[in-house]
């Protein structure tokens, strides 16, 4: 089970993504905004696998947001969700385009998850 940060700012996805995640037995933490996400990652919660939207804020954002969450875990993974922007990795272990299969999501998160495992 991994403890996961869901950042999308549309609240169908959003509630379709934790589903799935809570169905695969994962705990989630689900908000909107880069605002949110980046106050849940300062205040310290260990997260396993950021899941982040890159419509919710710029790069420069995504690349601090992750270098908090490595700081509280040195192995967390990021994984972004995008529908069709331009994507700059930003250190992501995997890019995903919307709309995201429930097979294709729990495989993602899976893949992180070993990865987690061959940094420990």
């Amino acid at each position: 089970m991994a403890q996961i940060l869901l950042v999308d700012g549309n609240p169908h996805v959003r509630r379709s993504i934790d589903r799935v995640l809570a169905r695969g037995g994962h705990a989630v933490v689900a908000c909107a905004s880069a605002a949110t996400a980046s106050e849940l990652v300062s205040a310290g919660t260990p997260f396993d696998v950021l899941l982040i939207d890159l419509g919710v804020g710029p790069v420069p954002w995504l690349e601090q947001l992750v270098e908090v969450a490595r700081r509280v875990n040195r192995n967390a993974t990021v994984s972004v969700i995008t529908s069709g922007l331009d994507v700059a990795d930003a250190g992501a272990f995997e890019i995903m385009q919307k709309p995201i299969r429930a097979d294709a999501l729990l495989g993602a998160i899976h893949r992180a998850g070993a990865g987690l495992l061959a940094g420990a």
